[in-house]
């Protein structure tokens, strides 16, 4: 992860974060590790992206309708797609089937 940060730095590549992939991330992370989320999170080329509004609802919804009863489970799944299909970008992952299972034309690059 650290050599694609400094890659993206280096060639200032936009890094995007949908906020639910942020959550669930730090939900995984120690607490005492979230410095590190930090840094990344400040570093210029990051941005987060995905503040679940109001107006928003009904685009990640359709994102998340593959997903029928298993749509709460693939929230953070389907920021990331939105995220990513909204721009014309790949999304960067080390877990790529819960990402194609809502789009399988999603391209993806994946985590080293």
């Amino acid at each position: 992860m650290a050599a694609v940060v400094w890659s993206s730095v280096q060639d200032h590549t936009v890094i995007a974060i949908p906020i639910p992939a942020l959550a669930a991330a730090l939900s995984q992370i120690r607490e005492r590790d979230w410095d590190l989320v930090d840094t990344l999170l400040d570093l210029p080329v990051t941005i987060t992206t995905g503040d679940l509004t109001r107006a928003s609802a009904s685009s990640l919804a359709a994102t998340l309708r593959p997903a029928g009863v298993h749509a709460p489970a693939a929230l953070t799944a389907a920021a990331v797609v939105d995220a990513a299909t909204s721009r014309g970008w790949p999304a960067l992952t080390g877990e790529p089937y819960p990402l194609h299972s809502l789009a399988p034309q999603l391209v993806i690059e994946h985590l080293p």
